[in-house]
């Protein structure tokens, strides 16, 4: 077993570091912190395109509902157009025959 230890304090005013090393520090923490910024800047910069390209998006899928909902809207239209004049045609050619079995 191993002879207990002396607990040794450091009396932190007493540390002292050189100018150099304190100038390489500050560069590193200069560096980490321009180099986060940035990427945080171009982070925002892409979560702002994405949200603006869905609300583009959904405007887009608005129009193209609008439009299909129109254009089913004007097919139905003339279906029923296409319809009643068939019918109408078919009741003046009835209504013809009918005249022409009643002339002597």
């Amino acid at each position: 077993m191993a002879p207990p230890r002396e607990e040794k304090t450091v009396d932190a005013g007493r540390v002292t570091f050189s100018w150099d090393k304190v100038i390489v520090v500050a560069g590193i923490v200069a560096g980490f912190y321009a180099a986060t910024y940035e990427l945080r800047s171009d982070v925002r910069d892409i979560l702002t395109r994405m949200e603006y390209q869905s609300k583009i998006d959904e405007r887009d899928n608005r129009m193209i509902n609008d439009r299909v909902s129109a254009a089913e809207s004007l097919i139905k239209t003339h279906i029923a157009e296409y319809k009643l004049e068939g019918y109408d045609y078919k009741t003046l050619e009835a209504r013809l025959l009918a005249l022409e079995r009643r002339r002597p």
